[in-house]
């Protein structure tokens, strides 16, 4: 796949799910997402189970093309080590990669997907990994992430999500540990990346969904606002 002179430059697609490929294949990985002019945008390796997690995150940080994979039931690429590295070069300011799709274990955010909602208790890994697609992604509208555990160390990485992301509209937070911070710095991460996102419509914290154009007196926002049977609490309050 790296020699041009067969056309192979021309693959955008590349499907090697539910083979064999073992460790031996990070350095070809490496190699092939490391060549100069490397013209690949979607990398399905999925269900090897033997493939090393941390081979395929190095792989994929220093490649300049690549803005979807999925690396489903692959032990060792679904732990919350490699959640975390993963995540940490795609939250950076000068990164590289621009991966907007990503199916793992955890969560999928596929092509075409308008709608996420995680349930349960979710890890602080996981929510890092998500905001650094979520920074990226250009797809996805509607996130819930209520009763999950987010709090303000999660906040922390969705700030930086919100003010790269052009695509989301409705972000539900509520009833998260969010509220327990005496000084409400989550809230206030939270805030800020909202502060500024040129499409959000709805927050919600607690009680009902805060209309954020309205809320900051965005262009053709209405010169009142009626706010009564909200149930705000401390939060959106």
């Amino acid at each position: 796949l790296n020699k041009r002179a067969l056309g192979y430059e021309k693959i955008i697609y590349l499907n090697l799910a539910k083979n064999e490929l073992g460790k031996a294949t990070g350095g070809t990985l490496k190699e092939l997402l490391w060549s100069e002019g490397c013209t690949l945008q979607h990398l399905d390796l999925s269900s090897n189970h033997t493939l090393d997690g941390y081979d395929i995150a190095a792989a994929v940080k220093r490649n300049q093309s690549l803005t979807s994979i999925d690396v489903r039931d692959i032990p060792t690429a679904n732990t919350d080590a490699v959640f975390d590295f993963f995540a940490s070069f795609l939250l950076q300011d000068e990164n590289r990669c621009q991966l907007g799709l990503l199916s793992c274990d955890a969560f999928q955010v596929q092509e075409g997907l308008e709608s996420l909602e995680l349930t349960g208790t979710v890890r602080t890994p996981t929510f890092k990994l998500l905001a650094g697609v979520l920074k990226y992604n250009r797809s996805l509208k509607r996130l819930q992430l209520a009763s999950t555990g987010f709090d303000g160390t999660a906040a922390g990485f969705f700030q930086v999500a919100l003010l790269s992301n052009l695509a989301l509209e409705h972000l539900d937070l509520s009833s998260n540990p969010l509220a327990d911070e005496d000084d409400l710095a989550g809230v206030a991460l939270v805030a800020d990346g909202v502060a500024s996102h040129p499409t959000l419509q709805t927050l919600k914290l607690d009680g009902a969904a805060l209309p954020v154009a309205e809320l900051r007196g965005a262009g053709g926002a209405s010169e009142s606002l009626d706010a009564r049977d909200w149930h705000l609490g401390r939060l959106s309050g």
